[in-house]
């Protein structure tokens, strides 16, 4: 039997579980479906760790380099989902 088969007859799966061709609607999926770290007091220790571990890395980053953006550079955004720069923003570091 192929593997994918129980999951799209739904008569085939437990109780609460979401066929494969409904996981992708918001309106069948469970709100808590997804939640990487977890929530509440128990939240998974690699939340903060890697949150750590961006800070330290900045941290580094702005210590040993100068940042700038050529001078005659004019921001053109692309606004489709979060504004962001069209051209990925040419950020120049300089080791200093």
């Amino acid at each position: 039997m192929p593997c994918l088969l129980p999951g799209l007859s739904p008569g085939s799966l437990p109780d609460g579980a979401v066929p494969l061709q409904d996981q992708g609607r918001e309106d069948k999926v469970h709100k808590y479906a997804w939640v990487p770290f977890s929530s509440g007091p128990h939240k998974c220790i690699g939340l903060y760790y890697g949150g750590m571990q961006i800070k330290a890395a900045m941290h580094q980053m702005l210590l040993l380099y100068r940042w700038s953006i050529p001078a005659d550079y004019q921001m053109a955004i692309n606004w489709t989902s979060l504004p962001r720069p069209k051209d990925d923003l040419p950020v120049l570091l300089e080791r200093l």
